[in-house]
């Protein structure tokens, strides 16, 4: 089976900094305000754990690697529906959530009209096209309209090993004048599952339209595959969030993990409130 995630050697080849590996998935080494720190890899949307709960065990698991490589804060992401054990943990944890729709389920009927617009608008989908450089634009588009930091180098250099590997498939919209206005990169990181990973579109009078197609036939394609769920990669973002539940996203929690030492929590909250329930 051809499954492709943080764990795999293709994101391991493309992650910017060193990697730590342990029964808590992988990390990587990075800086949190100057301060060491080891944290979900870039772009990954969870540490990769393969357990059904998370435990008191895995979290020693983090802060030994803190201490081997001398990281003051951990902020780790679990797997969107892995529970919490009901045990005594050092650090605290913030809940998230994704959207992941069943594929068994029919299309809402106002997406499809959507998307049959779009058709209409000369608007077609492209789906055997290799072209990391037109990703990693669209997604970058997408970073930079809501002020997300984030280094295209890097994001070139992942997406060019991710692309080499089985389990990935790059699908971009081109409208009638055969311009790329929109594009997906999605990954079967589950059995069962596909991810809608990174992407992006230009912002015209019908980018909505243009996703709103990208998506569908994503979504149409990888059911006929015999995929089970499409998980569409949460946002924070009320709006994007909205935009996946009118596809039939049921929310599905996650959680984020912190850990620091009681001392550097004041300036940690002032520093990163987000990082706090």
């Amino acid at each position: 089976m051809d499954l492709i995630n943080v764990r795999s050697s293709a994101w391991l080849e493309g992650m910017a900094a060193p990697a730590v590996d342990g029964p808590f998935g992988r990390l990587q080494r990075a800086r949190i305000q100057g301060v060491s720190a080891l944290v979900t890899p870039s772009w990954a949307l969870d540490c990769g754990v393969e357990t059904t709960a998370w435990t008191a065990e895995l979290e020693a698991a983090v802060l030994a690697a803190m201490r081997d490589h001398r990281s003051r804060v951990a902020v780790y992401d679990l797997p969107a529906g892995m529970p919490l054990a009901a045990e005594p943990f050092k650090g605290w944890f913030v809940e998230r959530h994704t959207r992941i729709a069943d594929l068994a389920s029919s299309l809402p009927k106002h997406r499809l009209k959507q998307a049959r617009k779009a058709q209409r608008l000369g608007m077609r989908v492209d789906f055997g096209r290799n072209d990391v450089p037109q990703m990693v634009k669209l997604h970058q588009l997408a970073r930079d309209r809501k002020s997300i930091p984030s280094d295209a180098a890097a994001l070139t250099k992942l997406l060019m090993r991710l692309a080499e590997a089985p389990g990935t498939q790059q699908v971009f919209v081109v409208d009638g004048a055969d311009r790329t206005v929109a594009g997906g990169l999605f990954l079967s990181t589950r059995p069962g599952q596909v991810l809608y990973a990174f992407g992006g579109a230009e912002r015209t009078a019908h980018s909505g339209l243009a996703t709103v197609l990208l998506l569908v036939e994503a979504m149409q394609r990888a059911a006929e595959a015999g995929k089970h769920q499409f998980d569409f990669g949460g946002s924070q973002d009320p709006g994007v969030d909205q935009f996946y539940r009118e596809f039939g996203g049921e929310k599905v929690l996650k959680y984020r993990g912190i850990l620091c030492p009681p001392i550097l929590r004041p300036w940690l909250r002032m520093r990163r409130p987000d990082l706090f329930p």
